[in-house]
């Protein structure tokens, strides 16, 4: 339990101690770059929810998926539902990363969407002690999948406030090839362009 607590701590310690961002550090043409701090978090995201064992309530279903993707191709992984899991699993058998490889690769892709969204906003530090309980330990470390597609919206959504809506639609598709839901985000994009709103 104390490593999550930890987690905690260091995310409160980190948005007592930062200044509100000003809005216009959200620039329309600047690529996104991560902070120091940023970059610290994003590893430490990654190692814990890439390390974990026997975490999470999805646990023994993606034990069972690696099995299968063992004997997967890499074309046959593309056929299946959410196949870009699936190719996630054909890669961390075949190099023997086993589950420990998809879940690195997993949480990488959700904290970076996480840390991209968070900058974006006038206090991220707060956003993501606000993420840590519910987004993080919760669906982070609970449901592979998911986690990864909103990885992608979040990536997405850190586009949409620079003003590129084509990035935006990409990285939700991306998001699909995880877990088709992420596909529902794709209509916000004509809601925001739509002249006349009802």
């Amino acid at each position: 339990m104390w490593p999550y607590w930890l987690l905690f701590f260091a995310v409160a310690l980190a948005a007592l101690g930062s200044r509100q961002q000003m809005a216009a550090l959200v620039d329309a043409r600047a690529t996104p770059v991560i902070t120091p701090g940023g970059i610290l978090l994003l590893i430490m995201l990654t190692l814990m929810i890439g390390l974990r064992f026997q975490v999470g309530g999805d646990w023994a279903a993606y034990k069972s998926y690696l099995a299968q993707a063992e004997m997967m191709t890499v074309f046959e992984a593309l056929q299946m539902s959410d196949p870009g899991y699936w190719l996630v699993n054909v890669l961390a058998t075949s190099t023997g990363w086993q589950i420990a490889g998809v879940n690195l690769i997993c949480g990488f892709i959700f904290a970076l969407g996480l840390v991209l969204f968070a900058q974006t906003l006038p206090r991220p530090w707060l956003a993501i002690l606000i993420a840590v309980p519910y987004l993080v330990i919760v669906v982070g470390m609970g449901y592979s999948r998911q986690s990864v597609a909103l990885g992608f919206i979040l990536m997405g959504m850190a586009a949409f406030a620079r003003h590129r809506p084509i990035m935006y639609i990409g990285l939700c598709i991306a998001g699909a090839l995880f877990h088709m839901t992420s596909i529902i985000m794709i209509p916000i994009v004509a809601l925001v362009y739509t002249r006349n709103r009802i």
